[in-house]
């Protein structure tokens, strides 16, 4: 079965300008490239399938093409018109751009299941002299199959994970830029944010955070946070209430017992103001800074109410 589907696979040569967005049946395959006059996709299943090409300020072209077994097909004639409102970016066909890397790693299994079956040569004792040599040939055949789809399924994820991730860096930036661009209505920015997040899947609150591209996915920075009083803080008055911009948050102890330290995890990686309130002391804030991956200190001292001092 391997080498069968894998005689029945061919290649799309796109020859074409840099910089176009290249889909094949609604997934993102890669970008043209200037330097190597367009992109080459190898070991497309033969075939009709549906070519998708788009540029920043044009109008989508997508036409249909006949991949043909053993053969390289060639597509260079796109229309690509300008758009009436050039200023905005082109639609995507995907409807996620992380779709296209949970494609690109299910073919990537798919790809590795064929080559696991493949497996070891055929036992000599299971054929005669005359039909060993045949089973050979063609389990060589097969491996030879399944390890160049394998390795062609790597190069794809690979660019997959490379191109959404590029896509990312610059959503996100232009996202960035835009809270600080002067006359640019709250609303407006709060309904970029949502718009970005929900495209990303990454779950945020109302205001935007410092998002970093981990393990191939977007996700928000975090940090954690540890409190330290002095020794003046007596252990029997338990935990004070924390509550971080406005909201009340649990404190744990921090490891290793020590009753004066209190820690607070995964807090997002942005300017934050603490609250710490206590029947026995004054209330008190501060502000901190949360930076990804990492444990902000901040020593704080206990101010006691006359009245309430221990």
């Amino acid at each position: 079965m391997p080498a069968r589907a894998a005689e029945a696979a061919g290649h799309l040569r796109i020859d074409a300008e840099g910089g176009l967005q290249v889909f094949l049946d609604g997934n993102l395959r890669g970008a043209t490239s200037a330097a190597t006059g367009g992109l080459l996709l190898e070991n497309i299943p033969a075939g009709e399938h549906r070519l998708t090409v788009v540029k920043r300020g044009f109008a989508p072209d997508e036409q249909p093409l006949a991949v043909r077994p053993g053969f390289v097909t060639v597509a260079a004639t796109f229309s690509l018109e300008p758009r009436a409102d050039a200023g905005a970016p082109a639609p995507d066909p995907r409807p996620n751009p992380l779709a296209a890397i949970d494609q690109a790693r299910a073919d990537l299994r798919v790809a590795e299941g064929a080559h696991a079956a493949a497996g070891p040569p055929p036992p000599p004792g299971s054929y005669s002299a005359t039909e060993y040599s045949e089973a050979l040939r063609r389990h060589s055949l097969r491996l030879q199959a399944a390890r160049a789809a394998l390795a062609a399924a790597r190069r794809l994820v690979t660019e997959t994970e490379e191109a959404v991730s590029a896509r990312f860096r610059t959503e996100y930036a232009a996202i960035r830029r835009l809270g600080r661009e002067p006359g640019i209505s709250f609303e407006r920015r709060q309904t970029a944010w949502r718009a970005f997040a929900a495209t990303w899947r990454i779950e945020a609150g109302e205001r935007p955070a410092t998002v970093v591209w981990r393990n191939q996915r977007p996700e928000i920075a975090r940090g954690n946070l540890l409190i330290r009083v002095g020794p003046s803080w007596p252990a029997q008055l338990g935990a004070p209430a924390f509550f971080i911009d406005g909201r009340p948050v649990a404190a744990a102890a921090a490891a290793g017992g020590d009753a004066r330290t209190w820690e607070i995890g995964a807090l997002t990686a942005t300017t934050h103001t603490l609250r710490i309130e206590h029947p026995a002391i004054e209330a008190g804030t501060a502000e901190f800074v949360i930076r990804d991956g990492m444990a902000t200190s901040l020593n704080w001292t206990p101010k006691f109410s006359d009245r309430r001092r221990p």
